[in-house]
């Protein structure tokens, strides 16, 4: 691959040891990347999840020691140097752990190197004293993904706002290739003669999946002849007690025939072809990866009305109070029994996707943000 020599040197940073959300957005975007041509290395911890993804899609990723969160002044000067040898120019992270730490690296670099903080969680609460505002003013650039996110960096801290910049995570769905809806039925083992509904998130009581289950029971005698598909694993070793009550709610409400539970899935395409709708119920999702996925694939989307999950609607008809098992079987109802309202819905959204929501999209922004960076 030839690498365009005016383009920045960037490394993605993360010291995580978990893999989540963020860990694989940061991979993701490394690939993205690369694949624009930017030469970039990746720094992790050895023997994580975040590490082992970018090896096994062989990305370039060097070990580094996982450092402590505030005044880790040895591993700074270290990692300072290291940055120096591999000639990085710009350093993406995403995750809050580390923005002490790098704040300390770029001091070693003499400022030779820029921070970029791509947001990965809500900012609700106030962060306007002397030490936060210390460690924010080393950043050079801050992208919330959401223009609410930003909203909150406004009020809650005392960043510069010319500093500020929204650019919405991208998803790399190709929504010219979807399965047909009987194919993917097929290979899932779904049934074919029914109206399918797609819930798919970790199985946790903050993604909602008790209420989808409560407002099902409400729904139960819809002419429409309803299956709701589960789709996500349980936190480990978390959840069992969450889990138990979805089942004893499933079993009070005799629902064992309209619900289906499936692990993780690896091909999202083919999952997300299967659905005639899909509900993302969350009390507060940050940005709603499932919600812009579903909006490649096609598929009408309703969600709560909440954080990331309303900004992205952007419609109040398709919006339902979360924690509100009445209020999401009104709002199902509604579309569910609409068949041209669902269809220009999906339409809807799938070209919101390719305008706000795409790599593509995404790509293009970050990359005239990067280069305003290095200016």
């Amino acid at each position: 691959m030839s690498i365009t020599p005016s383009l920045p040197k960037i490394g993605f940073y993360c010291s995580s040891i978990s893999w989540g959300g963020l860990e694989m957005n940061t991979v993701r975007y490394a690939q993205a990347f690369q694949q624009e041509n930017f030469e970039i290395q990746l720094y992790g911890i050895e023997g994580t999840s975040f590490f082992q993804s970018a090896t096994e899609l062989g990305l370039p990723i060097q070990a580094v020691p996982r450092n402590k969160k505030y005044f880790d002044f040895k591993h700074a000067r270290s990692l300072a140097k290291i940055f120096q040898k591999d000639g990085i120019e710009i350093v993406h992270f995403r995750d809050n752990r580390d923005l002490d730490f790098l704040g300390w690296v770029k001091f070693f670099s003499s400022r030779k190197i820029k921070l970029v903080y791509h947001q990965a969680m809500q900012l609700g609460v106030s962060k306007k004293d002397i030490l936060h505002t210390f460690r924010f003013n080393r950043i050079d650039a801050w992208v919330s993904t959401l223009n609410y996110m930003q909203q909150q960096v406004c009020t809650h801290t005392r960043f510069p706002v010319d500093r500020l910049h929204v650019i919405p995570l991208g998803t790399n769905i190709d929504s010219t290739s979807i399965h047909s809806k009987d194919e993917a039925r097929n290979l899932l083992n779904l049934p074919s003669d029914k109206f399918l509904v797609g819930v798919v998130g970790r199985l946790d009581e903050k993604k909602g999946q008790l209420e989808v289950i409560q407002a099902l029971s409400l729904l139960k005698e819809s002419e429409k002849d309803i299956h709701v598909v589960f789709v996500g694993d349980k936190t480990k070793n978390e959840a069992d007690a969450y889990i138990q009550k979805l089942q004893h709610a499933i079993e009070f409400n005799h629902l064992q025939e309209k619900t289906t539970f499936l692990p993780h899935q690896s091909d999202m395409q083919l999952l997300y072809g299967a659905f005639d709708l899909v509900i993302v119920p969350s009390w507060e999702e940050t940005f709603g990866t499932v919600t812009i996925e579903a909006m490649a694939s096609g598929v009408p989307v309703i969600g709560s009305n909440t954080a990331g999950t309303a900004e992205i609607l952007g419609n109040e008809k398709f919006l339902f109070q979360p924690k509100n098992s009445l209020s999401l079987s009104q709002t199902w109802l509604e579309v569910m029994n609409n068949d041209e309202l669902r269809v220009d819905w999906a339409i809807h959204l799938q070209h919101k996707f390719q305008e706000k929501y795409s790599m593509k999209a995404s790509m293009s922004a970050w990359k005239q943000l990067l280069f305003k960076t290095i200016e």
